[in-house]
């Protein structure tokens, strides 16, 4: 479970959740995947900022290594990650600056 701010604007380098335009994005995949749950805006996408301007964002995932620019239009949110809580109840907080 992720703990998110929506006080804090993102900065690149920032884990960011991501909520996304219903219907703008697919993976391709068949089923009650995820792409399918972004596509009718249902989940949201956790992902690395890497860059951003006025006009998109470039994000990275890690598993599988790869980069994506998603126009700002596509996006309804997002909110910088600050901490994750463990399956035990602990809250880790990812940085502390």
């Amino acid at each position: 479970m992720w703990s998110v701010s929506a006080l804090e604007a993102p900065r690149e380098g920032d884990i960011v959740a991501l909520w996304l335009a219903p219907g703008r994005f697919s993976d391709g995949t068949e089923g009650e995947c995820i792409g399918h749950r972004v596509a009718r805006g249902e989940a949201c996408l956790m992902k690395i900022l890497l860059t951003q301007d006025d006009t998109s964002i470039t994000v990275m995932t890690l598993n599988p290594m790869a980069t994506a620019t998603i126009q700002r239009t596509d996006i309804v949110a997002m909110h910088r990650a600050f901490a994750v809580r463990t399956p035990d109840g602990d809250q880790r907080f990812l940085r502390a600056a």
